[in-house]
């Protein structure tokens, strides 16, 4: 005869006070002169398979715990579904552990994401590609995710930004002298090869990588985004985030080119401006362009940004680079306190 068991709200099995394995577990903690973790730990597996899978027999495939984390089950079930198609159960395991802990001290600290706030960041989303909702679940259903694993992930994602704002960003100030130094090493040094040393960020249209569907939507995009640059905000981190280019992963850095590597569109464009400049939108076969040129060099002829044109957006680099740091220590900070237990 089954167990009888109950489900909470949130799906998770809840023994009934008198059911047996409860009255067991009761029993073994009273006669332990032990109140260590490893008993917590032991009656916590019992309990998760006793009262979860009452009723399977020994020849069925039951479900199992594939990790704790300071007494947070992840099981196997959660482990294959979350799991992407072309990355390993270990690799998925360590991002759900990862997960654990953040959401534990989110917890603590009494941080939270709130459902008006995912669909707030979900409509922005929306807003910014110019997709409707049922295009946005076409999508979804495209990448073999629903919409509530699409939720959950964004979710944590602005749970591990909000934590980090407040834990990490918060203290990191960068001074003028760091910048400097960052500049006379990675502009003035750097610069040996002769040529121009360029940003780019681009628009398409139409193809699977655009963000844009017509031509005059890329190009109202490209003038937007170019305002952006003229109003201070960072080159980079705007590439990373709009550009349509394979340049975007490296904050639209294309490196020195010499003129004969330029296309003609691009060369003419780029000999207009000096460094630390903009150049114009231009269109090419592969959409809307404009640069940032950084310097230039011909032989013993330098020419370099000025260090007042780039500072700031060498200290949003110097910036993003100690965030980034500071939480890959923090997050190794929290393994280290934790009771982990890997069990795939």
């Amino acid at each position: 005869m089954a167990m009888k068991r109950k489900t909470s709200s949130r799906g998770k099995c809840v023994p009934k006070k008198n059911a047996p394995g409860v009255r067991f577990a009761s029993h073994v903690i009273k006669t332990m002169s032990l109140n260590s973790k490893f008993i917590n730990r032991l009656i916590l597996i019992f309990l998760t398979i006793m009262f979860c899978y009452p009723s399977l027999t020994p020849a069925e495939v039951v479900d199992r715990i594939v990790a704790i984390v300071n007494d947070q089950v992840i099981t196997l079930s959660e482990l294959q579904r979350k799991t992407p198609p072309k990355q390993s159960e270990m690799e998925t395991l360590a991002t759900l552990i990862d997960l654990a802990l953040i959401n534990q001290k989110a917890k603590k600290l009494e941080i939270a994401i709130s459902d008006s706030e995912i669909d707030a960041n979900i409509e922005n989303i929306l807003a910014e590609n110019k997709k409707s909702i049922e295009e946005f679940r076409q999508e979804l259903s495209r990448s073999g995710m629903n919409e509530a694993d699409y939720r959950e992930s964004l979710m944590n994602k602005m749970l591990v930004s909000k934590l980090v704002n407040y834990e990490i960003r918060s203290k990191i100030v960068i001074s003028e002298e760091e910048a400097l130094a960052y500049y006379n090493e990675q502009y003035v040094k750097k610069d040996a090869a002769d040529g121009y040393h360029i940003l780019q960020i681009g628009l398409s249209w139409g193809t699977e990588r655009s963000s844009s569907k017509t031509r005059e939507e890329a190009e109202n995009r490209a003038g937007q985004i170019r305002k952006m640059v003229l109003e201070g905000q960072n080159f980079r981190q705007l590439a990373e985030s709009f550009s349509d280019l394979p340049s975007a992963v490296y904050g639209g850095d294309i490196g020195i080119l010499k003129q004969s590597e330029m296309a003609r569109e691009m060369r003419d464009a780029i000999i207009k401006i000096q460094p630390g400049e903009l150049s114009e939108i231009i269109e090419t076969p592969a959409g809307f362009q404009f640069f940032m040129l950084l310097s230039t060099k011909s032989g013993d002829q330098i020419s370099l940004a000025p260090f007042e044109k780039l500072q700031e957006e060498i200290k949003g680099i110097i910036y993003q680079q100690e965030t980034g740091r500071q939480y890959t220590q923090w997050l190794k900070e929290l393994r280290e306190q934790a009771d982990i237990e890997d069990l795939l």
